[in-house]
């Protein structure tokens, strides 16, 4: 029964707070792994076409693509952090303590009678 509720807890904190982001940065590392795919067969061209002049354009191209996925991906991971506020307590807050006669009248009965009570005592009473 505990194992349920440790699971339920991490569902909602993690998923549904931050799901979306969760894939963003998942999508952005899957993306720096095809950059990487990518830059290697452009490398494997160039060589092959004897331009390796151009390689240093490719591996310029390809850590500016790196840094950029990894510059939002901090972005993403900051934006998390600062997410998390200290919620006031209601502790903190000043609670009117003056009641009014009604409250207090409210406050003091023995029982409380409900509109259901009072019909039926009306009823009682015409017979």
């Amino acid at each position: 029964m505990f194992n349920f509720f440790l699971k339920s807890a991490f569902y909602y904190t993690i998923v549904n707070k931050y799901g979306k982001k969760i894939l963003i940065i998942l999508s952005n590392i899957i993306f720096i792994i095809f950059i990487q795919f990518i830059y290697s067969d452009i490398i494997e061209i160039l060589m092959l076409n004897n331009l390796k002049d151009y390689t240093i354009y490719a591996l310029l191209a390809k850590w500016l693509l790196i840094l950029l996925n990894i510059l939002f991906i901090v972005i993403i991971v900051k934006s998390i952090i600062q997410n998390k506020k200290v919620i006031p307590s209601k502790s903190n807050k000043t609670i009117n303590q003056s009641k009014t006669s009604f409250e207090e009248d409210i406050l003091n009965k023995d029982t409380l009678t409900t509109k259901s009570d009072l019909l039926m005592e009306e009823l009682l009473s015409k017979k």
